[in-house]
């Protein structure tokens, strides 16, 4: 309190002429929320949405209203979870073994890793638009439901784990017509309230062994 815009704004990294600018903006009622970087007098970086309204008086705009919320761990955590996606989608897309996600509710798969093509000879594209039927062998494709539905029943087993994991091996079949024995370490994947909706899954090519 007391102190001039200026003395105020230049801890936020704004020149003279960009402070003008932005308070002429905000006058105007043109300028949106807005994200700052300052140092706080403990020295430490803090990152503030900036929310203005303008302060009108017989019609005519006489100050600006300023909401300044610190918003340092919304966006520490928004950038820790896009380093965290980006590790994820890097090791997806560079394993050998396929990496896969399945809804239960249509049987259709939603994700498939490039590894795909390379051991199935699919496009991720194409295995996308292809049934869980038409990926397994007949026998496997009834195999690897009993398997769910299996897991599915001992939902309700006290003190089981809800991240378990389950082996399913089963026979796939390849875009050229011929097949190959996979094994799957699989897990259920759940909404918000824990229920189950999908399957996600990690296949290698088992064939020779």
């Amino acid at each position: 309190v007391g102190k001039s815009l200026w003395d105020v704004a230049s801890g936020f990294g704004l020149d003279g002429q960009e402070q003008l600018a932005e308070l002429e903006k905000r006058l105007g009622g043109g300028l949106p929320a807005r994200e700052l970087t300052f140092i706080n007098g403990d020295g430490r970086q803090m990152i503030v949405a900036v929310q203005s309204s303008v302060v009108m008086r017989d019609a005519h705009p006489t100050g600006v209203l300023l909401l300044v919320s610190d918003v340092s761990d919304r966006k520490r955590a928004e950038n820790e979870l896009r380093e965290s996606e980006r590790k994820y989608r890097m090791l997806a897309e560079n394993a050998t073994d396929v990496v896969w996600t399945l809804d239960l509710k249509t049987e259709r798969f939603t994700y498939f890793s490039p590894s795909v093509q390379k051991m199935r000879g699919y496009t991720p594209e194409e295995a996308l638009a292809l049934p869980l039927e038409k990926m397994l062998t007949p026998e496997s494709y009834q195999s690897f439901l009993k398997e769910i539905e299996v897991e599915r029943k001992s939902e309700g087993v006290v003190g089981l784990d809800p991240d378990r994991t389950r082996l399913i091996q089963y026979e796939e079949l390849r875009k050229d017509g011929t097949t190959i024995f996979a094994e799957a370490r699989v897990k259920f994947l759940r909404d918000w309230v824990g229920r189950i909706v999908g399957v996600i899954g990690t296949t290698m090519d088992v064939s020779e062994r």
